[in-house]
Parts: C-alpha cells; sequence; structure tokens
C-alpha cells in the first residue's frame, strides 16, 4: 500500500504537463455547476420578498434538484478522467461529458443514486456510519469505468470490498490535503481550480494502489478455496 507522500506524489506526476488543462476543465465544470445552481438562489432570493408563492419557491429548489441528478455524470467524468491520465492517457474537455456517451448514462446515474441513498439512510442512524458507508463506496466510480458489465449493486459491493482495510488510508490521504485547502481559500478560492486535479489525481493513485493489492489479494485466495 502505497503512502499518502507517494500517493499525492503520482498524482503530480501524471499531471505534470497537464496543469493548466486540468485547471480549464475545472473551471470549466464549477461554471456549469453556478449556472445550474441559479434557481436555487433565486429561490433563496424572493424568501426575502413579500408576496411571493411558495409554490414557486418550491418550484425553483426541486429545479435545482432535478438540475443536479440529470447532470451526476459530470461527477463521474471529474474523476474517470484522472484515471486515464495515469494510464498514459490525456485529458480533455470532452472526458467531463463522457458519461452522457456511449450508453453509459443511464448506468452512471443509477449507481449514484443508489449510493447517495444508501449513504442517507445509514445517515439516519449516526453520522459516523454514515461517513464509513461514504468511503467503502469511494471507489465506485473508478469500477463503474473499468467493469461496464456490472449492475448499481454489483459496483458498490465491489467497492466496499475493495475498502475493506482501506478506509482509514483513504481519509488520511484527504487530510493531507488541507494544507494545500488553506492556500486555495488564501486565493479567494482561485487555488482550488489545481488543487482538485490534483486531488482527483491522487484518488486515481489510490485507486489504482488499492486495485492491485485487491487482485493480488483475490489471486491468492483463488487456489484456498479451489482446494475446499
Amino acid at each position: 500500500m502505497l503512502s499518502c507522500k507517494e500517493l499525492r506524489a503520482a498524482g503530480r506526476q501524471a499531471l505534470s504537463d497537464n496543469w493548466g488543462t486540468a485547471a480549464a476543465i475545472m473551471l470549466v465544470y464549477m461554471l456549469i455547476c453556478c449556472v445550474l445552481g441559479i434557481p436555487s438562489q433565486a429561490a433563496d432570493f424572493l424568501k426575502l420578498q413579500p408576496g411571493v408563492e411558495p409554490s414557486l419557491l418550491t418550484l425553483l429548489s426541486s429545479t435545482t434538484l432535478v438540475l443536479s441528478i440529470i447532470f451526476l455524470p459530470m461527477q463521474w467524468g471529474i474523476s474517470t478522467m484522472f484515471l486515464d491520465l495515469h494510464r498514459g492517457g490525456t485529458i480533455s474537455f470532452d472526458g467531463l461529458f463522457e458519461g452522457f456517451t456511449g450508453g453509459r448514462y443511464t448506468r452512471i446515474l443509477r449507481t449514484y443514486l443508489l449510493m447517495y441513498i444508501f449513504i442517507f439512510l445509514w445517515m439516519l442512524l449516526l453520522i459516523v456510519p454514515g461517513i464509513l458507508k461514504a468511503f467503502s463506496y469511494a471507489m465506485a466510480p473508478f469500477i463503474l469505468k473499468d467493469e461496464p458489465t456490472l449492475g448499481a449493486r454489483e459496483v458498490l459491493a465491489k467497492s466496499s470490498a475493495m475498502m475493506k482495510g482501506r478506509r482509514w488510508h483513504l481519509f488520511c490521504l484527504y487530510l493531507s490535503f488541507i494544507g494545500w485547502g488553506l492556500l486555495a481559500i488564501l486565493t479567494c478560492g482561485i487555488g482550488v481550480l489545481w488543487l482538485t486535479p490534483y486531488m482527483q489525481s491522487a484518488f486515481a493513485a489510490f485507486y489504482e494502489d488499492a486495485r492491485a493489492d485487491f487482485e493480488a489479494q483475490q489471486a491468492a485466495e483463488a487456489p484456498q478455496q479451489a482446494t475446499l
């Protein structure tokens, strides 16, 4: 298992000639997210105005929710484009919208919705189990890309199996970016355009490392199971 320092180094190495493109893609992604949030912002503004129909506020808030769900595959694109980069590929604006092409849309949407529902249900019990479940499902976007024949439940189950014993390590990787996050805040948020690709690239390196360990573990266990 690679250390957090080694994972960050792998993330930087993959981005070495792609920082500008990655930052530009993140800028486009954030602008799209801002546009999708306009109905909700309009609802917040109208709440301060007298005589506004509650039904209008509900409609605007619901519109934001629907748009966010429709564009969920963009989150998948943000994750998987950096996995391609680690495998010797390149990143481009096309990667941001890859989830909407090739028949991927429905499968990605179904998996993400199921994942968020499960996390929400665990959150209803206690906050900590919900957080643990979120870490268990962290590899789902990458598995969706690598295992095109798996259904939503199978993707989540495989992510949970892969993350067994690795959730704390991923949590530590998140924590290792706190200093960079503070620097991004000091730049009035502009630094996020570079920090987010850095983090996503490190997470892709984490997946590659976890997948290699998981497959090696499965290969070692196969002969033992065959003799039982």
